[in-house]
């Protein structure tokens, strides 16, 4: 009698971590596997810090940040700020690094510091441009020269 008590104390001892084992991790995950979140700020204050978020996790939206002169606007899964993370739908698979965009503080894509006449003319893929108040040229987020006097117009 004792014997079976002791073996029906097992089955139910086994079985219940079985189902803790099961109903308490992700499928697809390994127990205890965790990422690192880091965030390329470019500025901004309070700089994120970095977050261990388990496999299939969601990240933490971070503290809003400042930036003299500027407009946060996103964070984005790619340096180029073309593609924006999810904070309620994008989990984290592997390491990663989410990227802020800032935009003039003067509001939309256009920033224009310039005393004379133009008309901008710009490819709807460019985000930001701005106008060279030494030259009249325009340039897009990334420095280059997109129109003006030395961009072809």
């Amino acid at each position: 009698m004792q014997k079976s008590k002791y073996l029906g104390s097992i089955l139910l001892l086994s079985t219940f971590m079985l189902i803790l084992a099961v109903c308490g991790n992700p499928a697809g995950t390994t127990p205890g596997e965790f990422f690192t979140v880091s965030f390329a700020a470019y500025g901004g204050e309070p700089e994120p810090e970095a977050q261990l978020i388990p496999k299939g996790g969601l990240i933490s939206l971070p503290e809003d940040m400042t930036r003299s002169g500027n407009k946060f606007d996103n964070w984005y899964k790619d340096e180029e700020c073309t593609e924006k993370w999810d904070f309620e739908k994008d989990v984290v698979l592997g390491d990663i690094t989410l990227y802020a965009k800032w935009n003039p503080a003067g509001g939309g894509g256009v920033y224009v510091e310039y005393s004379g006449t133009f008309e901008l003319v710009s490819p709807a893929s460019q985000s930001n441009v701005y106008l060279n108040t030494t030259g009249g040229n325009v340039y897009n987020n990334g420095g280059t020269i997109i129109g003006g006097p030395s961009g072809g117009w």
